[in-house]
């Protein structure tokens, strides 16, 4: 790379301030675009565009100064020829943090590692701020790239996986044929940023390729692979400007490189993206099927230390029955050994208050894995976190005491774990299941380190389901299978649902193939699916499907805490039970008999207690007291029934629609001397409320420190409308998998509720509430933006709604009357 002057690196800044104008400029794209691009200037050569941050892997956690941090190196790289810069050359672009906070209660810490403490933790910059790309210039395709190529069914393109010119393959950018009727830099960029490449160029302005530079190591496996298959900007050739269409007009992503590669947040590749990748890279075609080929036999011994007998594999039964009418924990409703059998009642470190119990599965890592290793596997145990009640447990090999799960690197060409499910003993000595991290060695492969996780808690591939390429009990066929092409064999005990197991029991039943599932392998020509519109679907490596999370639920028999339920009736005969008193978060307290005091002298059924709202000359002008119940189901057509009393004053019953907005539906000014019942109906209310409003005036005439007038209620209960039960609404976490998609989205609203107005949820829980939002973004796709803008609207609208309610006339709150 040239010698840069210090205005040179100086124009580093400038560009980067100046390149949204630019492209406005270019090709007049929207401001709502996330990314900018700017033109370099003639006299500058590319070289000098060629500078990042790149940060190493996180190191183990250990106790600083300042805190528990894992610490990184951050350097300044010539990403071209992956050359150490001085770090002035990366002065105006965001720097990524050099250290991270962690929990030694969740990471063992390392006290080898104090030394390399810094004197402060780094803060990371904006996210926002390091999603850039830069224009390199318009170059000559190299000889032997022609132009376009033919657009095909995919963007995957072949032509470079047997190159053996001499000049970088396709100009530099070898991977991926993209085409579009809305081409743009932008477009070009999401896509190839999505599969964690840093360069893409269009072809002609019309086609879209991907390459990478030296410094993205992780797509190569860290190798020093082909360097034919990198961008090279220094062998490219200027395209003189003026003379038609630009041949070449690269760019590169100019935020910092993470741990080897992009940051994981930009990277979405499925399994068929790796295996294409790889192929190319490797020179021969690779199958998905090498996924989890390599691992050793296994030795099969099952026995449990606290029964000392051995397990039970499968429920074989006579044949007769399908598989899912199976039991699940203890039993074994899968493949392999069966569920892990550590189980605890209080909440790991890290993880969600959400599970009534949770399975601990420890695991080790060997004293050689690398720190790229580790921090891409730790993010795959995250994901487990997530929407489970598995927590995998990272411990020190002198700590191990029970079955776990040993993580090495002992076939470099290979990514396998030995063994499915639980270990079990041998000889009173807990033994391991291994989890080969060879190729799979990072922060791009997390999702191939979930897949091999998933094999160890016993979860099988998807498409070896029996009823895959076959009609079974019903069901099926899924796939349909190139026999020609492979060697194929079902396994009837891969999980396909499970009975009944009681109350809580997050699934039974039949369990729908899932062609999303992280254990499907991608598209290939051994099978099709049997729907065409499916086949995006397969391969999927970067998230946990709805599917996923409901079978090692059902397989470990996950269930969610029990929250108490919320009841609708109330007698007020020692607090409000679950209503609230606007005014007050504590009631008073009023012993004794009101007869001779202007309140009726018991509660309207057989019991004394009620509450009561009076009206006093010595307190406000106008009082509004406001009881309201919790919330309410608005799908739901509810029976409102109780008594009230009133010997002064007016009592008035409303509620709020799913707008927030607040509609009167009873009111009663008229003064008696007797409790009366009332009933009223309603439907679609989040919540209904009695306001009681008495006046200073109406008790004027009273001696003020003799007589207690007032409003009385007592036997509130809301109900079914249709069966005329009671009510409860008891509050839980997640949604049951038979709900509908509607459903599901009241469930999520009143989430939102909690969320903003009772801060019911911690940060875990909210990531969990979006993390289930994720999983049924296929089902609502088409909905969804429409409803979650709406959401929003109405969450506003709600907020104000409870802050109007809040600065209403001044309570004083609803006395408890209990008796004598």
């Amino acid at each position: 790379m040239p010698d840069l002057s210090r205005a040179a690196l100086q124009s580093v800044g400038i560009f980067l301030l100046s390149a949204h104008a630019a492209s406005v400029a270019r090709d007049s794209e929207t401001a709502s675009t996330t990314t900018t691009t700017t033109t370099v200037p003639p006299n500058r050569p590319p070289a000098w565009l060629g500078a990042a941050w790149v940060a190493s892997s996180f190191s183990d956690c250990t106790q600083c100064g300042f805190g528990s941090v894992q610490i990184r190196d951050v350097q300044c790289l010539a990403i071209f020829e992956e050359a150490l810069l001085p770090p002035e050359v990366c002065e105006n672009l965001p720097a990524p943090p050099t250290t991270k906070p962690c929990d030694c209660a969740v990471l063992p810490c390392n006290p080898a590692l104090a030394s390399k403490c810094p004197n402060q933790a780094t803060c990371a910059a904006p996210d926002d701020l390091d999603r850039y790309f830069v224009e390199l210039g318009c170059f000559k395709r190299v000889d032997g790239h022609d132009g376009p190529g033919r657009e095909g069914k995919t963007a995957i393109d072949w032509s470079c996986m047997d190159y053996d010119g001499k000049l970088p393959c396709k100009s530099g950018v070898p991977f991926y044929s993209m085409r579009s009727n809305a081409m743009s830099p932008s477009l070009c960029y999401d896509f190839c940023t999505s599969k964690g490449m840093d360069i893409f160029a269009l072809v002609e302005e019309s086609e879209c390729r991907c390459g990478v530079t030296a410094a993205n190591r992780n797509l190569r496996h860290r190798k020093d692979e082909n360097p034919l298959l990198q961008f090279q900007v220094a062998v490219l050739e200027h395209f003189e400007p003026g003379r038609g269409t630009c041949p070449l007009r690269a760019y590169r992503y100019i935020g910092h490189l993470e741990a080897g590669g992009l940051p994981p947040s930009m990277v979405t590749a499925l399994a068929g993206d790796v295996e294409y990748v790889d192929s190319v890279f490797a020179g021969h075609q690779q199958t998905a099927a090498e996924e989890d080929m390599g691992a050793p036999p296994l030795q099969h011994l099952e026995k449990s230390s606290d029964q000392g007998q051995l397990r039970d594999l499968q429920d074989e039964g006579d044949g007769s029955d399908p598989p899912w009418a199976r039991a699940c924990f203890p039993h074994n409703c899968a493949v392999g050994r069966g569920p892990w059998e550590d189980r605890i009642d209080e909440v790991p470190a890290g993880v969600n208050d959400i599970w009534a119990d949770y399975v601990i599965v420890p695991y080790v890592f060997d004293h050689d894995v690398d720190n790229a290793r580790k921090e891409a596997f730790r993010a795959a145990v995250v994901r487990w976190h997530e929407g489970t009640c598995v927590v995998l447990k990272e411990v020190l090999q002198i700590h191990v005491s029970k079955p776990y799960i040993q993580v090495g690197v002992y076939d470099e060409n290979a990514c396998w774990c030995q063994g499915q499910g639980y270990p079990g003993y041998r000889n009173g000595q807990p033994r391991a299941i291994r989890i080969n991290l060879g190729w799979c060695n990072s922060l791009f492969y997390v999702g191939n380190m979930v897949h091999e996780i998933g094999h160890a808690l016993g979860m099988n591939h998807e498409q070896k389901r029996p009823d895959a390429y076959q009609k079974f009990h019903g069901h099926g066929p899924h796939i349909v299978v190139h026999w020609h092409n492979i060697a194929y064999t079902h396994n009837q005990h891969t999980y396909t649902g499970s009975n009944y197991q009681g109350v809580g029991d997050s699934f039974h039943g039949y369990a729908p193939y899932d062609y999303e599932s992280i254990m499907h392998y991608p598209l290939t020509d051994a099978y099709d699916p049997i729907e065409p519109a499916v086949a995006g679907l397969l391969g999927n490596r970067e998230y946990l499907s709805e599917g996923d999370l409901a079978q090692v639920n059902d397989m470990y028999q996950c269930k969610e805490k029990l929250v108490r339920a919320v009841t609708l009736r109330c007698a007020f005969e020692a607090d409000l039970c679950d209503w609230r008193d606007v005014g007050l978060s504590v009631p008073e307290v009023l012993p004794g008999k009101l007869c001779n005091l202007g309140g009726p002298g018991r509660g309207a059924g057989q019991t004394l207690g009620y509450a009561w709202a009076e009206a006093r000359r010595d307190v406000h002008t106008r009082k509004a007291f406001v009881l309201q119940s919790p919330y309410l189901d608005v799908t739901k057509q509810y029976k409102l029934r109780f008594n009230f009393f009133s010997s002064v004053g007016m009592l008035e019953v409303d509620y709020q629609d799913a707008l927030g907005m607040t509609k009167k539906l009873w009111s009663n000014s008229t003064a008696s001397s007797e409790w009366t019942l009332k009933e009223l109906h309603f439907a679609g209310a989040l919540a209904v409320r009695f306001a009681a409003i008495v006046n200073q005036s109406e008790a004027s005439t009273q001696d003020k420190h003799e007589t207690r007038l007032g409003v009385g209620l007592d036997e509130v209960n809301i109900m079914d409308a249709h069966g005329g039960h009671d009510s409860t609404e008891t509050s839980v976490n997640g949604a049951s998998s038979k709900k509908g998609a509607f459903s599901q989205l009241i469930s999520w609203f009143r989430n939102i509720l909690d969320t903003l107005f009772t801060k019911k949820y911690d940060d875990a829980s909210s990531r969990a509430l979006r993390s289930h939002l994720h999983s049924q973004q296929m089902l609502t796709s088409s909905l969804l933006p429409a409803c979650l803008a709406a959401l929003a609207m109405m969450a506003v609208g709600i907020f104000i709604a409870r802050v109007r309610a809040r600065s209403a006339p001044s309570a004083s709150g609803f006395i408890l009357v209990v008796g004598e």
